[in-house]
């Protein structure tokens, strides 16, 4: 198989506190070509599909444990990682402190410039409701951000609260790896 060679920057986060992508660059231009394009020029068909899971996987990755599967050989790394106790920020707080606030919006006009119902959009500034990928394509493309930028800020939220809130999660053995 293609050797991959990336520039990668596993638990990242840049200032804000958001996930960074996971891969800066390719060493080879095929392997770049496949993952940007889905082009197989200079993949051979065998791997393409392993190819494409460890790519996605890799780049949807916060650290390095994310790539550690039966088959994949890490190794064990060195130091401690900090544990967050500060809760992440509702999406909804930040849609209201950073875009309605200083632009002097409603949620009455940013639902219908958004397409949606008042109701909709007021949970989620409210704090009450959560981003959609749909909501956070609309979110997007008003305020020209990425969408996963949406999704990550709900998705960092609803992960910091549920592991605190349940703990039926830590009784799980591990299976694999």
């Amino acid at each position: 198989m293609v050797g991959i060679t990336a520039h990668l920057n596993l638990d990242m986060r840049n200032q804000y506190g958001y996930n960074k992508s996971v891969i800066k660059s390719f060493a080879h231009k095929g392997v770049e070509d496949f993952f940007f394009n889905g082009s197989k020029k200079g993949i051979q068909a065998r791997h393409a599909q392993k190819l494409a899971d460890i790519l996605d996987r890799l780049n949807a990755s916060n650290l390095v444990t994310d790539m550690n599967y039966p088959g994949a050989s890490l190794h064990q790394l060195k130091g401690k990682m900090r544990i967050r106790k500060r809760p992440p920020t509702h999406p909804g707080g930040i849609l209201k402190r950073h875009y309605l606030e200083p632009l002097s919006l409603t949620i009455t006009e940013l639902s219908k410039r958004l397409g949606v119902s008042r109701k909709t959009l007021s949970k989620i500034i409210n704090e009450h409701g959560s981003v959609t990928p749909e909501m956070a394509l609309r979110l997007s493309k008003a305020f020209n951000t990425t969408p996963e930028l949406w999704l990550n800020l709900q998705q960092n939220y609803d992960l910091w609260h549920a592991s605190r809130k349940f703990n039926d999660w830590k009784m799980v053995e591990s299976i694999a790896v």
